[in-house]
């Protein structure tokens, strides 16, 4: 379960391990709930990690060319 008024989802594999994982912004707790997908369907429990004020969205993506 995410958190508090979960807003935006986002699925990408975020550890490069080739499974795709979530990430949910929940904008009342001012957090970010990172799911690690396990490949059969099911997720690892949550993580989350703060950020500013009532995060609205997520992006993801590679910056750096290093390819992780």
């Amino acid at each position: 379960m995410a958190g508090s008024n979960p807003v935006f989802i986002i699925s990408d594999d975020f550890n490069n391990d080739n499974l795709l994982d979530l990430a949910v912004a929940n904008q009342l707790e001012d957090t970010v709930s990172v799911f690690l997908g396990n490949g059969n369907g099911t997720f690892e429990r949550q993580r989350k990690y703060g950020t500013g004020s009532g995060p609205s969205c997520i992006l993801s993506g590679y910056l750096n060319n290093d390819s992780n």
